[in-house]
């Protein structure tokens, strides 16, 4: 992709259309009234895909090169989780539409599209991802956690992580600055599989370098016998202050 191009996107809210008939692209944006980059196949769509961020999709159901729109879904879905995903279809067969939502598409419109349909949908998916977004973030001291998107956000950087690492910083961010056993933490991570102590401290140290990298000043301490505990890096300095103005009371 152009660098020039590249550029201008990561300043501007943008929709993809997937759709191998290029007036759908240009239907989209005057109806939404936004920009909107238009692909032919979504293969073609899923080869630039880390330079992209769309605040909503379209796709058509069938496509160029015999793709099929719909079992792109699950791959544009998991890419893009915080995207409104919309169908297009010009097929009349309820079938059809049951098995884009079944493969996680959020709502569908049919050809010939309206308009005003186009725009109702994805503003009322847009809101709704939102508050299902907003719901979902939990806080510690200077990063966030979207259980929902699978995002930590950070002072620095906002990154996409694994769902197990989601699962691992629950527990800890619910549980912060207090021991959690290592039988927590993998019943948490792992469910009912069996998992050693050594698979878990290098999931851990996995975490520990992804809190790193988005630059929080937090840090998960291995506390012999017991557990683990999130805290932050000044926690000791912290405590001395607490200790001193304790004294200082009494």
């Amino acid at each position: 992709m152009d660098q020039g191009l590249k550029n201008s996107l990561s300043n501007m809210k943008y929709l993809v259309t997937v759709d191998d008939d290029p007036l759908v692209n240009e239907i989209v944006e005057a109806s939404v009234g936004m920009k909107s980059l238009s692909f032919a196949t979504a293969s073609s769509l899923l080869t630039v895909e880390e330079h992209l961020e769309p605040v909503g999709i379209f796709i058509d159901v069938h496509l160029d090169d015999d793709e099929s729109g719909i079992e792109a879904i699950p791959q544009i879905q998991k890419r893009w989780p915080y995207a409104p995903l919309i169908v297009i279809t010009g097929d009349r067969d309820d079938a059809v539409v049951g098995q884009a939502l079944a493969a996680g598409a959020h709502d569908f419109v049919t050809k010939p599209l309206n308009p005003s349909e186009l725009l109702a949908r994805l503003s009322a998916r847009r809101q709704q991802l939102k508050e299902l977004t907003d719901d979902s973030s939990i806080r510690f001291h200077d990063f966030a956690l979207n259980l929902f998107s699978c995002r930590l956000s950070g002072p620095t950087d906002d990154v996409m992580i694994s769902k197990k690492d989601i699962c691992l910083l629950k527990v800890l961010v619910e549980n912060a600055e207090a021991i959690v056993t290592s039988v927590m933490l993998k019943a948490e991570g792992w469910g009912g599989i069996a998992v050693s102590d050594s698979t878990l401290h290098r999931k851990l140290h996995e975490v520990r370098k992804i809190l790193r990298s988005v630059g929080s000043a937090t840090e998960i301490k291995s506390v012999y016998g017991r557990g683990f505990v999130l805290r932050t890096t000044d926690h000791e300095d912290r405590k001395v202050l607490f200790q001193d103005s304790i004294s200082k009371i009494t």
